[in-house]
């Protein structure tokens, strides 16, 4: 085509497109009972970057091998076992429970990994 070699002749070679990596597969942890005595497993979501509306939660081993520029990724703590409600001592709040430590741990990293966990209470068994 010769609008397109004037180009190229012009301007030097074109550079091909890099392909993004693929997501990994979609994930849910299964927790097991030394989990349970810790008190708490590792998550870990990708959001797309320009779709926060995309993404899903993926086994933290794999959170290396995503493509961080079309991707971000959030790993963090999510309690599974204690007291599921605030503990409250003489005033003063000893333990703010299983329910509102993790649905503040999901709302401060922002409304797309929020939408991928709406249940605080996902594989708590109790104290």
């Amino acid at each position: 085509m010769i609008i397109n070699d004037n180009i190229a002749s012009e301007y030097g070679t074109f550079r091909s497109v890099p392909t993004a990596k693929p997501l990994p597969a979609k994930y849910k942890p299964t927790p097991v009972k030394d989990d349970y005595v810790v008190g708490y497993i590792t998550r870990t979501a990708v959001v797309r970057r320009n779709d926060p509306t995309i993404g899903q939660e993926i086994d933290p081993a794999s959170s290396g091998n995503i493509d961080g520029a079309m991707y971000q990724s959030y790993s963090f703590p999510w309690r599974i076992s204690g007291k599921r409600d605030k503990t409250v001592v003489n005033g003063i709040i000893e333990d703010i429970g299983v329910a509102e430590a993790n649905s503040k741990t999901v709302k401060k990293l922002g409304a797309a990994v929020e939408r991928l966990f709406t249940n605080p209470l996902e594989f708590w068994r109790g104290y």
